[in-house]
C-alpha cells in the first residue's frame, strides 16, 4: 500500500495541494504502479491519478485502512469526488469488515512474534 498524506503535498501532475483539495488517501500498490509511480515518488489529486490510469477510480482500489475508513466515515474529511470514489457513507458492513481486518492483521502479527 502506498499513503499519500504528506501535509501540503503538492499534486505532482496538477501542483494543488492534495491536502487543502481534501485528497489524501491510500491506494493499492497496482494502482500506484499503473500510475507509472513508485512508492515515494509523491502525490496525486484524484483526478490526476484518474487520468493517469485512464479510468474512474473505484471503492476496490481502496484498500480499507485507517485514513481510508475515516474518510469514509467522516465525509467531511474527504473531498466531495474522494467520498464518491471510495463508495460513499460507510455501511455497518464495511465498518465490520475493517475491524475483522484489523483482528487478523493483529493475531497473525502475534503467532509470528511466537
Amino acid at each position: 500500500m502506498v499513503t499519500h498524506e504528506r501535509r501540503g503535498s503538492p499534486c505532482l501532475d496538477c501542483h494543488k495541494s492534495t491536502t487543502r483539495m481534501k485528497e489524501n488517501y491510500i491506494v493499492a500498490d497496482r494502482i500506484w504502479s499503473e500510475a507509472g509511480l513508485g512508492r515515494t515518488d509523491g502525490c496525486l489529486c484524484v483526478g490526476c491519478l484518474e487520468r493517469r490510469i485512464g479510468r474512474a477510480l473505484i471503492p476496490d482500489d481502496f484498500p480499507i485502512v485507517g485514513l481510508n475508513l475515516s474518510n469514509i466515515l467522516y465525509q467531511g474529511l474527504a473531498s466531495e469526488r474522494l467520498f464518491d470514489r471510495m463508495g460513499g457513507r460507510a455501511t455497518l458492513g464495511t465498518v465490520m469488515y475493517a475491524i475483522t481486518d484489523i483482528v487478523d492483521c493483529i493475531v497473525k502479527s502475534e503467532a509470528k512474534e511466537e
